[in-house]
């Protein structure tokens, strides 16, 4: 049976086009008289039998035009119904074929679980959680899409296996219980998967952390990522019975303290635990205490890839150069390095340090060290052949430095070396070239000082000059990023100038590269501005130079 009925009614009146004679009836219909039909096509005055024949005529069509009207008006009400049908049908076919062709429908589950191990907010070099535990946030927030998500993300115990917990200052026992809870939780949807731990630490009362504690050590042989941040002096003493645990799987332990607590001789009371520490899975550590003894730290050396020691407190007692050079050579395997070099005693003679898989080292003194000999000893026992990254930073830097020898002589035997920084270094005019022409090398070049003029000779010496053979030569010929701050703005032009000279393409395949990167920060550029307008119309000059060095192909060009 059809849905509609859209067969036409019978229809009383037909009008034959082809014969130009009007026919009344559907099925015995009779012919108009000729005359009738004559009057149709000339101008002749019809009589008067002839007019009361067309005014019936004329009512017969009305009426058969009102039939019409109303067939049309039920046709058309069926066929908007079709068409509504229609639509609906096709909507409802375009629904199941987007289901069926939609490639999350199509995802396994175990696909699904590792796109969601990507939504987890980690740090991308420590691996630890960036935030707390919030339903704004994995995994927690996959969980509340859809009952489906939901049972995949409790089923894959990787979303469960980064926990950040945060003790606010003002804690009470209901807040330890909730973060002890939040803990256990993760720990019991984690499965058997190795857990990573960031403890942030911001009280002053720690008498009732002792089940947060628990919960720890009670999961010692899973951690494999243990982050302490720890600021209050009595948190110390809570410490010690996590260390005590033995971590199997431990392959990073980051802590960090602000405490000034120490035995009556100066040194620090560090846990033991970090003592003894026989994790042999440990690759990555990172401690920054007061006062720390380097003596009393025994861990599996050997097995140390990243390393990071530094004294926070940069007192009498930070750890000497020898205590780091003991260290060091233990360390075969080591791949990235940063010390804090603090004002102690010193020993006599000290030991050569071979570190072929260094690729980054970092310095960074703690107290001043133009009165000492300790960053001398430091560069001439370290061998870095393989070395890429170098970063030195001063904190005190009230004389030049006495070590740039013994550093140039240590960047000479870093052959590899493409990153180098100095920060607040203070460096000699004619030392500045030497150092420079020992890392011909460096892709990146960063100079910070806050109270020390550029020289313009060095500016000179890094602009590229067209010799007599026809190549450029000019100091880190291979130089693609620069960042320098300065104290003086009158070398402005000659940066820009050599930029510009390195942008060239007279310059570009004759030994020198194209300038990709460029910083510059002269700290005197804004009183340079209240000079007056002559001042003033000079540095917009130089602005359209950079930014015509910007077109030629800088891809990050910062003026401050």
């Amino acid at each position: 049976m059809a849905l509609y009925d859209v067969h036409p009614v019978d229809l009383p009146i037909q009008l034959p086009v082809s014969t130009g004679s009007l026919v009344i009836g559907s099925g015995d219909s009779c012919l108009f008289q000729s005359s009738i039909s004559q009057l149709l096509v000339t101008n002749v005055v019809p009589s008067e039998v002839q007019m009361r024949e067309m005014r019936g005529l004329v009512c017969t069509f009305e009426q058969h035009r009102i039939t019409l009207k109303r067939e049309i008006l039920r046709v058309q009400g069926i066929l908007a119904e079709m068409q509504k049908s229609q639509a609906e049908v096709e909507n409802l076919i375009s629904s199941l074929e987007a289901g069926l062709d939609s490639p999350i429908r199509r995802l396994p589950p175990e696909m699904l679980s590792k796109i969601f191990e990507h939504c987890l907010p980690l740090e991308e070099k420590s691996q630890v959680s960036t935030n707390e535990p919030s339903i704004s946030h994995a995994p927690l927030l996959l969980g509340r899409v859809c009952s489906t998500w939901r049972a995949i993300s409790l089923s894959t115990p990787r979303l469960w296996s980064f926990l950040k917990l945060v003790v606010p200052c003002i804690c009470t026992d209901a807040v330890v219980d909730k973060q002890r809870q939040i803990m256990s939780t993760w720990l019991q949807r984690s499965g058997s998967v190795p857990m990573s731990l960031r403890f942030i630490h911001q009280g002053y009362s720690t008498s009732n952390l002792s089940s947060i504690y628990d919960t720890v050590i009670s999961y010692a042989s899973r951690w494999r990522i243990l982050d302490f941040l720890v600021r209050d002096k009595s948190a110390i003493d809570t410490l010690f019975p996590i260390f005590e645990a033995s971590f199997s799987s431990l392959e990073y332990l980051n802590v960090h303290s602000d405490l000034n607590k120490s035995d009556g001789e100066g040194h620090s009371t560090i846990p033991s635990a970090i003592v003894n520490l026989s994790s042999t899975s440990l690759r990555r550590l990172a401690l920054s205490w007061n006062s720390m003894d380097m003596s009393k730290i025994h861990v599996p050396w050997c097995g140390i890839t990243h390393l990071s020691l530094m004294d926070v407190r940069r007192g009498a007692w930070s750890p000497p150069v020898f205590a780091y050079l003991d260290i060091l050579c233990q360390c075969p395997n080591l791949i990235e390095c940063v010390l804090g070099i603090g004002a102690v005693e010193q020993r006599s003679p000290y030991v050569f340090v071979d570190l072929p898989r260094m690729e980054r080292l970092q310095l960074r003194t703690l107290e001043s060290c133009t009165q000492t000999r300790r960053m001398e000893m430091l560069f001439e026992a370290i061998n870095a052949p393989n070395l890429k990254e170098f970063t030195l930073e001063e904190t005190h830097s009230d004389n030049p430095a006495s070590y740039i020898a013994e550093l140039t002589s240590f960047l000479k035997r870093s052959q590899w070396l493409k990153k180098l920084s100095l920060r607040s270094v203070w460096v000699r005019q004619e030392e500045f070239e030497q150092l420079l022409s020992a890392a011909a090398s460096i892709t990146h070049f960063s100079f910070h000082s806050c109270h020390v003029c550029l020289p313009l000779d060095i500016i000179d010496s890094m602009t590229p000059r067209i010799s007599s053979d026809g190549r450029a030569t000019c100091l880190a010929p291979v130089l693609e990023s620069l960042d320098l701050e300065w104290d003086n703005a009158d070398v402005l032009e000659s940066i820009i100038l050599m930029m510009e000279l390195r942008q060239r393409n007279n310059t570009q395949g004759r030994g020198v590269a194209q300038l990709r990167q460029a910083g510059c920060r002269p700290s005197q550029l804004i009183q340079c501005r209240t000079l007056g307008m002559q001042v003033r119309d000079r540095l917009l000059a130089l602005g359209g130079r950079l930014q015509r060095c910007y077109e030629l192909g800088l891809v990050r060009l910062d003026i401050h």
